[in-house]
């Protein structure tokens, strides 16, 4: 017959004691998922930006600020266009900070331009970065292509 020894019902307790602390709680922190889900979101609006911009062949912007995100069919995003489950294309928080807050546009062929840009556009490949929670996520806007990505 085999039994526990005193010494080693100390260290089990020891270890789960040292997981309840330190790995566990890594599991039910929900910041890190709202992060992802908020990062993903906007992601997929500046996606749906450049996809809507190619099917109606005209300009959609983009209005990034600190807490938000808007797309428009003008230069103020005023006049929101509205995502296919009929929502307005708008997500505004106040635990979230976006940057650069910018205002930009893709053209009838999918192509990014700087807001003001016509023929020529000056855009550059930009890094957004989202923090929520004390999470950052990121996602790119290529120059030419406006291929949105990780």
């Amino acid at each position: 017959m085999t039994g526990f020894t005193l010494v080693e019902l100390i260290m089990v307790l020891i270890l789960v004691g040292i997981l309840l602390l330190f790995v566990i709680p890594r599991f039910f922190d929900r910041g890190t998922f709202d992060a992802r889900a908020i990062g993903d979101e906007v992601q997929s609006m500046v996606r749906y930006a450049q996809k809507l911009a190619v099917a109606r062949n005209g300009k959609i912007y983009i209005c990034t600020t600190p807490n938000g995100i808007s797309l428009g069919a003008d230069d103020s995003c005023a006049q929101s266009v509205l995502l296919p489950s009929s929502k307005s294309a708008t997500l505004s928080r106040s635990d979230l900070l976006i940057s650069p807050a910018k205002i930009f546009y893709f053209d009838g062929l999918g192509k990014p331009f700087n807001k003001g840009d016509t023929e020529s556009s000056t855009f550059v490949k930009t890094r957004f970065d989202l923090t929520t929670g004390g999470t950052t996520q990121s996602f790119f806007v290529e120059q030419e292509t406006g291929y949105v990505h990780q």
